[in-house]
């Protein structure tokens, strides 16, 4: 799959104005693409609690002693924080942070099917830009998948999990 990294914006005056990022990396994984999982979020998960910017549910396929929890979350931020230099800033300060979260419970039992114990796993997804109207799902679409890129070792063909839970954090190979 070819990602994009060209977007059209929108106009000002009678001349279009282009939106693009600066990476040249873009060439896909050969034979690797994510799964993505039908989860069914709104036939099989029940509404557990509900704000104006907070959803959460229960995963109702999953038993209720080895439950799954999903959320989504999203706030206004007075201003997009980056560790890198923005030479040319938008006049557009706030924004908005959404965050998907996910919590497992991962069970072990012995040989003879006795619960061992239960372990947790949370896993969130956040994403922070400013509220303007060039920014658009295309654009978080492609650093989306340049994340999951940056999870993976294509030379051995499998995600990097296993390095980084031993905090084995560089690349050994592209």
């Amino acid at each position: 799959m070819q990602l994009p990294f060209l977007f059209e914006g929108g106009k000002e005056a009678s001349v279009a104005n282009t939106t693009t990022f600066a990476f040249t990396n873009t060439t896909p994984i050969s034979g690797v693409a994510p799964s993505v999982i039908d989860i069914g979020a709104k036939t099989n998960y029940a509404l557990v609690g509900e704000q104006p910017s907070v959803v959460e549910m229960q995963n109702k396929t999953a038993p209720l002693d080895q439950g799954e929890r999903l959320t989504y979350r999203c706030q206004d931020i007075d201003k997009v924080s980056t560790a890198q230099a923005i030479q040319n800033p938008s006049k557009v300060r706030n924004g908005v942070q959404y965050v998907i979260k996910l919590e497992e419970i991962l069970r072990t039992r012995d040989g003879d099917g006795n619960i061992l114990y239960d372990e947790p796993i949370v896993a969130y997804l956040t994403v922070r830009h400013q509220k303007t109207g060039t920014i658009t799902d295309t654009h978080i679409e492609t650093v989306l998948y340049r994340l999951l890129g940056a999870c993976f070792d294509k030379t051995a063909n499998e995600w990097r999990f296993a390095d980084l839970m031993r905090s084995a954090l560089q690349p050994v190979e592209d």
